[in-house]
C-alpha cells in the first residue's frame, strides 16, 4: 500500500511539472506578435454577425469555436491576450487530456511520457498561442477518445451519452473530426469490439440528422463553395506527408537538420509500433496510429482527386494520437534508452522553441512545404498607429490585398473608420485562379445572406458601376488610405495591388506615401 501511495505521488508530481511548464511555454509572450490573418478572421467572425455566414463558408469552418470566442471575450474583453488566452489555455488542458488518456488506455507512465512530448511540441505551442480554432478542436478530440476509452472499458448508456454528445460538438467545431468517427469505427469492425458497432451507428445517425437539421446550411454552403472555387493549397505529394510528421515533431521553426534527427526516432518509433502490433496480433493497439494514418491517407487521396485541403495545420488534431504512439513503445523500453531520446527530442524542441520566441523560421524562404499557409509573425500595429496619428474624421481605408483587412480593423474597431477592399478582378490570376473564382463566389454569397453592407465593402474595379462607386468615395469623404502589399509582407505587391495602385495614381491625386514593415500606406485626395 505505501508503494502504491508513493507510486501515486510520483506520478501526480510529475505530471503538475509537465502541466506548468506546458502552460508556461503556451502563456509567455502571448501578445508579443500583432495578430495575423487568421487571427484577424477569428475576430471578425466572433464580432461580426452579418459576416457570419459568409466567412464560416470561404474558411470551411464550423461555427461552434467562433460562438465560444464571442462568449470569451463579451466576458473578459478584446484585448490581444484575451483573444489568444482561449487557446492557450485549452493548449493547457490539453497536456491533462493527453495524460487521461495515455493513462486510461495503458499506464500512467505512457500517460505521462505522451503528455510530456505534447507539452513540448512546437506545433502545439504555436497553435496555443494563436486566436484560431486548433487548440480548441484537440480539447474536443482528445475527450470524444477519452469517452470512447471508457465505452471500451464499461459498456454503459451513460459514456455513450457523453460520447454522442462529444461527437455533435467535434461536427460544429472541426470538419474534420469525422475522420475521428470514420478511424473509431474501423476499428471497432477489426477486433474484438464488434459488438459495440451498431451502437456507434446509432450514435452517429443521431449526430448526423441533429447536425443537419440545425447546421446542415454551413456544410453544404461549404463544399458548393469548394466545387466552385476549388481551394488555394497545392496538390498534396508524398514529401507532403514527410513534412506533415516534420511538423508533428518540430513544428514550423526548426532546420532539415533537426527534422532529419527527430524523424530517426519518433517516425521510427511510430512504425515500429505498428509492426508489433501487427505481428503479435495485438489489433487493439493499432487504434492509435490508424487514428493518425487514415485522416492523412484520406485527405490526401481526397485532394488528388478534388479541391485539396492538404494543408499541414489542419492534421494537428490527430497528433496527439501519434504522440501517445510513441510514448507506448517509449514506455516499453528500458530507462536509459527512453530517458535517451527524451532528453535529445527536450534539446531539439529546446533549439526550435529558441527560433519560434525570436521569430525565426530556417525554412520560410526555401522550402514552403513545411509551412503551408504559415508565414512569420509580421507588425501591423505600427501602420494602424500611422494611421491613427494622420486620419481625418471622414476618411476611408481601402485595402487592394486581403492580407491587411481583418487584423486592420481589429486594431482600428475604435476609430470607426470604414473599410473597403479594392480589386481588378482580372488581376486576381488566371481564369482558373482560386483567388479570383473565391472573390467573385464570395460576393454572391454575401448577397444571398443580405450581407452587402457590411465591412469591408468589397468594390471591384473592373466593372464600370463598381468604378464609380469607387470615385464617389473620395468626392464624399475627401479622402483614401490605400493599403497595398503582398501575402508574406516583403516589401514587394502583387498584381492586384499594382493594378489598383495605378487606378488611384491616374484617379486621385497622391499626397503622402512610405513602406511601412512591408507594406505600403498611401493617402489620397480629390484631384
Amino acid at each position: 500500500m505505501e508503494n502504491i501511495i508513493k507510486g501515486r505521488k510520483f506520478y501526480t508530481f510529475f505530471l503538475l511539472v509537465i502541466l506548468i511548464l506546458g502552460g508556461v511555454l503556451r502563456f509567455i509572450k502571448l501578445d508579443a506578435n500583432d495578430l495575423w490573418f487568421d487571427e484577424g478572421i477569428s475576430t471578425l467572425v466572433a464580432f461580426d454577425r452579418p459576416a457570419f455566414f459568409p466567412n464560416l463558408i470561404t474558411n470551411f469552418s464550423p461555427f461552434f469555436y467562433y460562438l465560444v470566442l464571442d462568449i470569451w471575450t463579451k466576458n473578459f474583453g478584446d484585448t490581444v491576450i484575451v483573444f489568444r488566452s482561449l487557446s492557450a489555455i485549452c493548449g493547457t488542458l490539453n497536456i491533462f487530456l493527453m495524460y487521461k488518456v495515455g493513462s486510461i488506455n495503458f499506464d500512467k507512465k505512457v500517460g505521462l511520457i505522451s503528455s510530456f512530448i505534447l507539452a513540448l511540441s512546437p506545433f502545439h505551442i504555436w497553435y496555443s498561442q494563436e486566436a484560431t480554432r486548433y487548440s480548441f478542436s484537440i480539447s474536443i478530440i482528445l475527450l470524444t477518445i477519452y469517452f470512447f476509452s471508457l465505452i471500451l472499458k464499461e459498456n454503459k448508456n451513460v459514456f455513450w451519452v457523453f460520447f454522442t454528445f462529444i461527437i455533435f460538438i467535434s461536427w460544429i467545431t472541426d470538419y474534420l473530426s469525422f475522420f475521428v468517427i470514420l478511424s473509431l469505427a474501423l476499428f471497432l469492425l477489426l477486433t474484438k469490439y464488434k459488438f459495440l458497432l451498431r451502437k456507434m451507428f446509432v450514435s452517429f445517425l443521431i449526430v448526423v440528422i441533429l447536425y443537419f437539421i440545425f447546421f446542415g446550411k454551413y456544410l453544404i454552403g461549404a463544399i458548393f463553395f469548394l466545387r466552385k472555387t476549388g481551394t488555394w493549397a497545392d496538390v498534396p505529394t508524398f514529401y507532403s506527408v514527410i513534412a506533415t510528421f516534420d511538423n508533428f515533431n518540430l513544428g514550423y521553426n526548426a532546420s532539415y537538420l533537426y527534422y532529419i534527427i527527430i524523424a530517426l526516432l519518433f517516425v521510427a518509433l511510430f512504425f515500429l509500433h505498428i509492426f508489433k502490433s501487427i505481428k503479435r496480433n495485438k489489433r487493439e493497439e493499432l487504434l492509435w496510429p490508424l487514428l493518425v494514418l487514415i485522416p492523412i491517407e484520406a485527405i490526401f487521396i481526397l485532394s488528388k482527386i478534388s479541391a485539396s485541403l492538404y494543408v499541414n495545420r489542419v492534421f494537428i488534431i490527430f497528433s496527439p494520437f501519434y504522440y501517445l504512439t510513441i510514448a507506448i513503445v517509449l514506455g516499453s523500453l528500458r530507462a536509459s534508452y527512453r530517458g535517451t531520446i527524451l532528453v535529445s527530442y527536450a534539446i531539439l524542441v529546446t533549439l526550435t522553441l529558441y527560433n519560434y520566441y525570436i521569430n525565426y523560421m530556417p525554412l520560410e524562404y526555401i522550402d514552403y512545404v513545411h509551412h503551408v499557409g504559415v508565414l512569420v509573425k509580421k507588425p501591423i500595429k505600427p501602420i494602424v498607429k500611422y494611421i491613427e496619428e494622420h486620419y481625418n474624421k471622414d476618411d476611408i481605408i481601402a485595402h487592394s490585398c486581403d492580407k491587411s483587412i481583418a487584423t486592420s480593423r481589429y486594431y482600428l474597431r475604435n476609430t470607426f473608420v470604414k473599410h473597403y477592399n479594392f480589386n481588378f478582378v482580372p488581376y486576381l490570376g488566371d481564369s482558373n485562379s482560386y483567388w479570383k473564382k473565391a472573390k467573385v463566389e464570395y460576393g454572391i454569397i454575401r448577397k444571398l445572406a443580405k450581407d452587402t453592407d457590411s465591412e469591408p465593402i468589397h468594390i471591384n474595379l473592373a466593372e464600370k458601376e463598381e468604378e464609380e462607386k469607387a470615385k464617389n468615395l473620395i468626392a464624399l469623404n475627401g479622402r483614401i488610405w490605400l493599403i497595398s502589399s503582398c501575402w508574406g509582407l516583403e516589401g514587394v505587391l502583387d498584381n492586384n495591388s499594382i493594378a489598383v495602385r495605378e487606378w488611384m495614381n491616374r484617379n486621385f491625386k497622391r499626397v503622402d506615401e512610405r513602406w511601412i514593415y512591408g507594406i505600403l500606406i498611401s493617402l489620397y485626395e480629390r484631384k
